[in-house]
């Protein structure tokens, strides 16, 4: 298994995270991964991805209500991928759908 980053950089959380496993689908170009969320935060989400698929390569993930959000790649680790949300403050209120949905929030 091939991890992006070395034991001696932590991955530290940008913001406040909701542990959560939510049904998503991963999009690298036309093609579509379902997988679930492990945590999501206002800032970005961490979701699971088999073996064979490189994170580096996804371009957005659709979770429920939300919608599709743009995303960039943070790292990988034990079977997970962090990915950050482009254009944060566009994708907030549509976090709060989702938020709203599941009656708690990042803190």
């Amino acid at each position: 298994m091939t991890l992006y980053h070395s034991k001696a950089h932590e991955i530290k959380p940008t913001a406040p995270r909701l542990v959560v496993n939510l049904p998503c689908v991963l999009h690298i170009g036309e093609q579509d991964f379902p997988t679930s969320t492990a945590n999501i935060s206002y800032s970005g989400v961490a979701v699971l991805v088999e073996d064979g698929l490189d994170p580096r390569l996804i371009e957005a993930v659709t979770l429920g209500d939300a919608g599709r959000l743009e995303t960039g790649f943070r790292w990988r680790k034990l079977g997970r991928a962090g990915l950050f949300f482009r254009g944060r403050s566009a994708a907030r209120p549509r976090l709060n759908i989702l938020f709203g949905q599941l009656g708690e929030y990042p803190v």
